[in-house]
């Protein structure tokens, strides 16, 4: 599962983790967009790594996952908001607790 910021550290890393199976949550995507408004290398780097998983769209549905290209796959996931199973105590308005 990756964060926002491996991605905006390394746009490109969806390719590099082989035969695993990568998942980047919906709650992440918004956070790319919303980054990608910013100037600098953080704006930059979101702009490009929402570019790179767009281009997936292409090679299939990345709600059902799509192969990459040095094998694995790369699937968004849309149902983690179920906040039963956090711990008591954690704010379940944190976007960071929600990806547990």
């Amino acid at each position: 599962m990756l964060d926002t910021n491996v991605l905006v550290h390394d746009p490109l890393c969806i390719y590099n983790f082989s035969e695993n199976n990568i998942i980047i949550l919906l709650l992440v995507i918004e956070e790319l967009d919303n980054l990608k408004k910013r100037e600098g290398m953080t704006g930059f780097h979101a702009r490009n790594a929402a570019r790179e998983i767009n281009k997936l769209r292409q090679l299939g549905n990345l709600l059902e996952g799509v192969k990459l290209p040095k094998g694995g796959k790369l699937r968004i996931e849309l149902d983690h908001m179920k906040t039963s199973s956090m711990p008591d105590g954690l704010d379940i308005n944190k976007n960071d607790n929600k990806l547990a």
